[in-house]
Formats: C-alpha cells, structure tokens, sequence
C-alpha cells in the first residue's frame, strides 16, 4: 500500500516550512539562501526534538520516527 506523507511527527513543520519557502521565494521576492536556511533549521529542530522524544519513550524507538 502506497502512503501519500512520510510516516513522521514532522511532516507538518517540514510541510509548512516547504510552503513559507516557496511562498517567500516565488510571491515576496525574499533572497532563495536565506528563505531556504530559514526553511532548513525550522526543520532541523523539529527532528531534533524528535529525536529526543525517541530517546525518552522505548515505544516510539521500534517505528523509526525522526
């Protein structure tokens, strides 16, 4: 069975972030590096904490969320 998202708690955050990018790039004129690294250390830190949350709880460690 084929999935349409990610199986991960991030998907929101990397999904919005994806959209602000494009958005800022495409309809603002915002400078691409900037919106991108923008887009990339929101993202980042939503994995990170996801990470962490696995650490803490042995019944997420098993479904591989990151």
């Amino acid at each position: 069975m084929k999935k349409g998202r990610p199986d991960t708690p991030a998907y929101p955050v990397v999904s919005d972030a994806i959209k602000t990018l494009f958005e800022e790039v495409g309809i603002g004129g915002k400078d691409v590096e900037a919106s991108a690294k923008e887009a990339v250390e929101k993202i980042n830190t939503r994995l990170e904490r996801n990470k962490a949350a696995i650490r803490n709880s042995s019944s997420y460690a098993t479904r591989g969320y990151f």
